[in-house]
């Protein structure tokens, strides 16, 4: 039996139209300009820390609000025997204001829900 192409078109295009249709409201990766105006916004301490850590030992995974107003910084780490002294758990919660990119939050539970930050990008307690 022959199937006319037709339909089958019209059923992938709906199943890839359902499976996206909710990532619209999801948190995004930063573009490189957001990523460098957000890093500059995590606590200098922590940055020259990070920049003492051999290369490689720690990679920076920042993501973007699908409002752009509040961003989420979080350190991975390597599991290479030289770079376990570095690792932590955690993350950073900054918000965007006129004057830049400001940590509202550090820690690995879930920030208070008074901080405004929308839940794509954390969930509160």
């Amino acid at each position: 039996m022959i199937v006319p192409r037709a339909p089958l078109l019209v059923v992938a295009v709906l199943i890839v139209a359902v499976a996206t249709a909710g990532s619209a409201s999801a948190r995004r990766p930063a573009t490189p300009a957001e990523r460098t105006a957000i890093v500059r916004g995590i606590p200098k301490s922590y940055r020259v820390w990070i920049a003492k850590a051999p290369a490689g030992c720690v990679a920076l995974v920042v993501r973007l609000s699908a409002n752009g107003r509040f961003a989420q910084v979080t350190p991975r780490f390597s599991t290479r025997s030289v770079c376990l002294r570095y690792a932590s758990n955690g993350f950073f919660l900054l918000k965007r204001s006129t004057a830049g990119w400001k940590t509202i939050y550090n820690g690995s539970d879930p920030p208070l829900c008074s901080l405004g930050v929308p839940r794509d990008l954390s969930a509160c307690r």
